[in-house]
């Protein structure tokens, strides 16, 4: 949107596009083809920079309803819509700052905001400032904030800046002495608002690229591990928004707590909140019952009766000897598929000791008792085992056949992919049964990775729970 733009006239385009955005001439141009467009662009006098401009803020605009309120009147770019956290993660990460046990009230530093996805959820708890040093992003997030404010119960301001002038503040400065390193559009914003006694809490979400690689250590991240630590000296309660992948330092083992988000059966970042006690968990939002699904464990580097240790590779040969009583893969038993956060937060342990479970592979399924547990969970998906049979087309077919079942889909378990796409190619006649009663088929190799088997199974989605009441969902915080 911005390539070959100095600096300034970055900002101009940015100032540019906030007053395009409420032009009614150009809202018929949105449905028009790319070179309809261009035409429309040329009759209108526009120049060629803005016309792009334009066309790219309107396939964001086209691609971010689950993650901003009014897609089609926020201003964002691209990388900033890929950044953005999605309206229920920022959800998710805004109770969490309602649920401290606050003895003062607070204003919340959404520092790196981006397009200011974040700085709306918090800012219908708290009063917000939105700090990028971005000038595009910065004027951008507060044309967002203003377009949601009759939506916000507090008080919300965007500003440009570099978040490192914070590191001039002394420590554990009420908000009026920050407001002014800011700058004075700021300082008058906290003052007109009466906020100068609140206390600071703070999320960043630090670039995590660089010559379009991807950093997962914090070392690497802008700002890195040096600036979030002594931020967090300064002001002790913050976020850090990461990707799922990134490496926990040593040092925060026991002073951070840890949370990693999905939606969608992906896994979409990871959250670190100081301070913390080292607990560790995930959350993965439930579409269907519309609410978090979440799993905790305590500090693992504190061993203790509820301590769940993780699970990793060196753990592995103990799990055989721990559940020498545990189901076995067999017709009637249920077969539980994991989302990514589960895996990765290390809580899968906890499970296979709380359901009495069989791990099937190095893969990340359980084989459980049926009822062993809930299957309207968005945390992992539910199949009761029908058959299992040898990895044979002709003999799938044929049972698939004679049971009048349709194929779904083709999973694996320590199968290799070509496997997989050739058993995909060779019973694709069962896919095309519209009548059938769905089924799927799981491809599990044996402990010497050969004589695969086929697991046909059916998923199981519960019916959905009752709508429950959601009248307080937006209370604000009381102190």
């Amino acid at each position: 949107m911005f390539d070959g733009l100095e600096l300034e006239q970055q900002a101009a385009m940015a100032q540019w596009l906030v007053q395009a955005s409420n032009a009614s001439e150009y809202e018929d141009l949105k449905t028009l083809d790319p070179m309809a467009q261009v035409r429309q662009f040329k009759r209108l006098g526009l120049q060629l920079s803005q016309g792009q401009a334009l066309a790219e803020l309107w396939e964001c605009q086209n691609k971010a309803g689950n993650k901003f309120q009014y897609p089609q009147q926020t201003l964002l770019t691209r990388r900033s819509l890929e950044q953005a956290s999605g309206r229920n993660l920022a959800e998710w990460k805004a109770a969490r700052f309602k649920a401290l046990p606050l003895d003062c009230p607070i204003v919340v530093l959404d520092l790196c905001c981006g397009a200011g996805a974040d700085a709306l959820a918090f800012a219908k708890y708290f009063p917000v400032v939105a700090v990028d040093r971005d000038p595009v992003l910065a004027t951008f997030a507060q044309h967002n904030l203003k377009i949601a404010a009759s939506e916000n119960r507090f008080p919300a301001i965007a500003c440009q800046s570099d978040v490192t002038v914070l590191l001039s503040v002394n420590l554990d400065e009420p908000f009026g002495a920050v407001a002014k390193y800011l700058g004075p559009a700021v300082a008058h914003w906290a003052n007109e608002n009466q906020l100068g006694n609140y206390r600071v809490c703070w999320h960043i979400d630090p670039d995590r690229r660089s010559e379009n690689s991807r950093h997962i250590r914090l070392e690497d991240f802008s700002p890195g591990l040096d600036f979030i630590e002594a931020l967090q000296m300064r002001f002790p309660r913050g976020m850090v928004k990461a990707a799922p992948a990134t490496k926990l330092p040593s040092q925060w083992q026991e002073t951070v707590d840890a949370f990693w988000l999905g939606e969608d059966r992906e896994s979409k970042q990871l959250v670190l909140q100081f301070p913390g006690s080292g607990q560790h968990g995930c959350a993965v939002w439930n579409s269907r019952r519309s609410e978090w699904d979440e799993l905790h464990r305590l500090n693992p580097t504190q061993p203790s009766e509820t301590t769940i240790p993780s699970l990793r590779e060196s753990d592995r040969p103990l799990v055989k000897s721990i559940l020498r009583s545990a189901a076995k893969l067999e017709p009637g038993n249920w077969l539980v598929e994991f989302q990514p956060v589960v895996v990765q937060s290390s809580c899968l342990k906890q499970l296979i000791q709380n359901w009495t479970a069989t791990k099937l592979s190095q893969d990340d399924y359980l084989i459980v008792e049926a009822g062993a547990c809930d299957p309207n969970s968005a945390l992992w998906s539910v199949f009761l085992v029908e058959q299992v049979l040898p990895a044979r087309s002709k003999m799938l077919l044929k049972y698939l056949r004679e049971t009048d079942s349709r194929l779904t889909e083709i999973k694996k378990s320590r199968v290799a992919a070509e496997f997989q796409q050739k058993m995909l190619k060779e019973l694709r006649p069962a896919f095309k049964n519209r009548t059938g009663k769905p089924k799927s088929v799981l491809l599990v190799a044996g402990s010497d990775g050969k004589k695969v088997k086929a697991v046909i199974a059916e998923r199981i989605l519960a019916a959905p729970p009752a709508q429950r009441d959601l009248a307080d969902a937006t209370e604000g915080p009381e102190y």
